[in-house]
């Protein structure tokens, strides 16, 4: 385009891909106070797994999470100005991306603003930090991305359905498409050698 264009960003909560799994999640809040003041927090509590031990382990990784952000941009607000001569907002807030099945992805936003009340001209010392982690709602384990994709123990399955159909006699007339991470155990070399293999790697 020329540049004129609007560009229209849904807002955030229509942009959460949000699935039922029968847990309630209800929002709560917390005001830490220390040596700079107050901490803000906002953070989703989770209701209804059967294990209540790992209910309250996940609050405590939720919190853990949004004290650890905050405390990295404190400790760069320490490394430029001296924070006790400055006024200091701090708020932490955690939300769902995802929440299906066992399946948790949280987003954490923190900022941290400070600036000195006396003085009308100083610059705002002006911080933000955004992280994303996953948590199995069935261990309370943390949860990465590529876990959600490895290799299941049915996979053998899939490709021995996958052999036998290929062994059908009308082959011919049938095409088999088959999108991978790694090479599947079929019988590749043999198929290479008939021209019954195409692959795109």
């Amino acid at each position: 385009g020329n540049g004129d264009e609007t560009l229209i960003i849904p807002p955030f909560a229509e942009r959460r891909f949000l699935y039922t799994n029968g847990l309630t999640i209800q929002y709560r809040e917390q005001h830490q106070a220390d040596e700079l003041g107050t901490h803000d927090l906002f953070y989703p509590a989770i209701d209804g797994l059967l294990d209540a031990d790992i209910e309250q382990d996940l609050e405590t990784m939720i919190q853990q999470e949004m004290v650890r952000q905050m405390s990295a941009l404190a400790a760069q607000l320490r490394q430029e100005r001296d924070p006790l001569l400055l006024e200091v907002t701090r708020v932490s807030q955690v939300s769902i991306a995802y929440n299906c099945n066992h399946v948790l992805f949280l987003e954490c936003y923190s900022y941290l603003d400070a600036w000195d009340s006396t003085d009308p001209d100083a610059q705002t010392f002006s911080r933000q930090s955004l992280t994303a982690f996953g948590l199995d709602l069935n261990t309370g384990r943390p949860l990465q991305l590529a876990d959600l994709f490895t290799r299941k123990a049915d996979d053998r399955r899939v490709e021995r359905a996958a052999e036998a159909a290929l062994g059908r006699a009308d082959y011919e007339q049938m095409h088999l498409v088959l999108a991978t991470r790694e090479d599947p155990s079929l019988p590749l070399p043999r198929l290479r050698a008939r021209g019954q293999c195409t692959e795109l790697r």
